[in-house]
């Protein structure tokens, strides 16, 4: 089946203005500028939302579903400390529909739809498996930058035409300097400095974890933390003009010799523990507060 660029941009702006629609009847006058994707196992932030809509994917004309246990497959419509935001509570990963021929542009979808309905800022956060030897279970990564393996880059085949995207995408921008400065303002303010790191996180496709060598091999390139997802939907943010910042939690840690004996059962079980979340709940309630105030007084 051959992939129409056209008609996969006219089904973004379809779902856009179905969202649209929906907001203007229930949520008169919402106006994000922030989207937050909700990785493996961290449906925990979805309490921190004053939610005010909620909608399965599978209401949302072409929005792509989920099948992913921790993945609810929910958008939300609501606020984190008075900030109006969209929550993506589940995300669909490549390895999911990799057998489909253009199975990367499902990935990329919701975060063509946020572009459309004026979203600036994609939040990603995940769960990631830590091969940085100072990092512990349950500790945060602000990201700075990355590495994508494995998995095709989301700009690739026919230019997806949105008006001002670039063909040819420069890879500078992505992680803004300024909101992982925040990020780390709000960690310092909570007291939580130890448990927070700023380092590289490296996208592998999955469904497996690493090997032994293929960890050595990440931490000799400089990698600090290994997940399956995120890069794809920066790579796509940033081409659609989105400020981009990402946060990794350290579900579990790779052994010194590589060996990384873990599961997704044991990741969830980290991300659900009482420590982690009450971690989570102070650091990204502190974000949003010193966002909103950064935003009113530019």
């Amino acid at each position: 089946m051959k992939f129409d660029p056209n008609e996969y941009v006219h089904h973004t702006h379809e779902a856009a203005k179905f969202l649209t629609n929906v907001f203007s009847l229930e949520l008169a006058g919402f106006t994000p500028q922030v989207v937050l994707t909700l990785g493996s196992g961290l449906d925990g932030l979805r309490e921190l939302i004053d939610a005010e809509c909620v909608m399965s994917y599978g209401d949302i004309p072409h929005f792509p579903m989920t099948s992913v246990v921790g993945h609810r497959g929910e958008l939300i419509a609501g606020y984190i400390g008075n900030v109006p935001v969209f929550a993506l509570a589940g995300r669909l990963h490549y390895y999911e529909v990799a057998q489909e021929p253009y199975g990367i542009m499902n990935v990329v979808f919701p975060v063509h739809v946020m572009a459309n309905l004026g979203v600036s800022l994609y939040m990603a956060t995940n769960a990631a498996g830590g091969l940085n030897g100072r990092y512990e279970v349950g500790d945060l990564m602000i990201i700075r930058d990355h590495i994508g393996l494995f998995m095709p880059n989301p700009l690739t085949g026919p230019h997806l035409d949105f008006d001002a995207n670039p063909y040819f995408q420069p890879q500078n921008d992505e992680y803004d300097v300024i909101l992982r400065q925040l990020f780390s303002n709000a960690v310092h303010l909570m007291g939580e400095s130890r448990h927070v790191h700023e380092g590289v996180y490296a996208a592998v496709s999955g469904r497996t974890y690493e090997t032994a060598a293929e960890s050595r091999f990440l931490r000799m390139a400089g990698v600090d933390a290994v997940g399956m997802s995120t890069v794809p939907e920066v790579i796509a943010a940033t081409n659609r003009g989105m400020k981009t910042l990402g946060v990794s939690i350290i579900a579990n840690c790779v052994a010194p010799d590589g060996t990384n004996a873990t599961s997704h059962e044991e990741v969830e079980s980290v991300l659900c523990g009482a420590d982690v979340k009450t971690r989570l709940t102070k650091v990204f309630l502190k974000f949003f507060s010193l966002y909103r105030e950064k935003n009113a007084n530019p």
